[in-house]
């Protein structure tokens, strides 16, 4: 989930646009443009609308659907005193992905089986137990509550949660330094380079 949003202005967040930079031109698209932070508050029927109106540009139907979960965490960091907002960090699977990849986008959609597989092939090489556990999620629940992509993207994030403990001076971000947005939540996408 974005952590942090702009409230004016059409160029959105520096971190999405620089994590599309480094993605293109196979998975740039799988970064989508998070919502002002004013549509995300107001009607959600009229989401689209308030965002036009702050910053020039429209929501996609995915931003849409997943405000109310954007707008919890969102909530749940302001409410958090300042030194304690730091502790979260934004990150996306596929710029998570990309570190894993020596810093090469993969070229292969997720919602295939070879893209499952190259995945899943990155993770396990950090942590081979997880392709046993990928398994075992996914003959233990329905495509209709979890799709297999879902469950390699979880992976992925835990994955380079648990590296960036292990070994921090391999964790990157996009921008650096850190831009704060205007309620001083991070802006920044975060990464495991190997």
């Amino acid at each position: 989930m974005p952590i942090g949003l702009v409230e004016q202005g059409g160029d959105g967040r520096a971190c999405d646009r620089l994590a599309r930079r480094h993605l293109s031109p196979f998975r740039h698209s799988s970064i989508f443009t998070p919502p002002c932070r004013q549509a995300l508050y107001g009607n959600l029927e009229e989401a689209s609308a308030i965002n036009f109106k702050h910053t020039g540009k429209k929501l996609s139907r995915q931003s849409i659907n997943i405000i109310p979960k954007i707008r919890e965490v969102d909530e749940f960091l302001l409410q958090l005193p300042l030194s304690e907002r730091s502790r979260f960090e934004e990150a996306h699977p596929e710029l998570i992905f990309y570190g894993f990849n020596g810093g090469q986008a993969l070229q292969v959609s997720k919602k295939t089986k070879e893209g499952i597989q190259d995945r899943l092939h990155l993770i396990t090489k950090y942590f081979p137990s997880l392709g046993a556990l990928y398994t075992t999620v996914l003959e233990q629940t329905r495509r209709k509550d979890i799709l297999a992509d879902d469950i390699v993207d979880a992976m992925s994030l835990a994955s380079a949660a648990l590296l960036k403990q292990r070994s921090p001076e391999s964790w990157h971000q996009f921008p650096s330094p850190i831009v704060h947005d205007d309620k001083g939540l991070p802006m920044q996408l975060g990464y495991y380079l190997s």
